[in-house]
């Protein structure tokens, strides 16, 4: 988001902020704050929960998610 801020500032010819001002005023003006996430998943994992949630699963889906899995516990 910094950089998209960075980005507009340019375009507007404005004067911009240091990252920590600009932290600051979401964590306590705003009150959004900045985490890491508790998992990354990739891509595969991702299109596979969601066709799960949707019940919109395909047999080759299922067949590579299931690869991927195998070789995410070999490793």
């Amino acid at each position: 988001m910094y950089d998209l801020y960075l980005a507009e500032c340019e375009v507007k010819k404005q004067k911009q902020v240091k990252m920590n001002v600009y932290r600051d005023v979401f964590n306590s003006v705003i009150n959004i704050s900045f985490n890491q996430p508790k998992k990354d998943r990739c891509d595969l994992c991702e299109q596979f929960a969601v066709a799960e949630r949707n019940e919109n699963m395909t047999m080759a889906l299922m067949n590579n998610y299931d690869e991927h899995c195998a070789s995410k516990q070999s490793t």
